[in-house]
């Protein structure tokens, strides 16, 4: 999950586990 919210800064997308590859 952490490494989905750290995406979620760069992308803007839904911080969700699982939902960025």
């Amino acid at each position: 999950m952490g490494a989905a919210t750290r995406r979620n800064q760069e992308t803007g997308l839904p911080s969700a586990p699982g939902v960025i590859p």
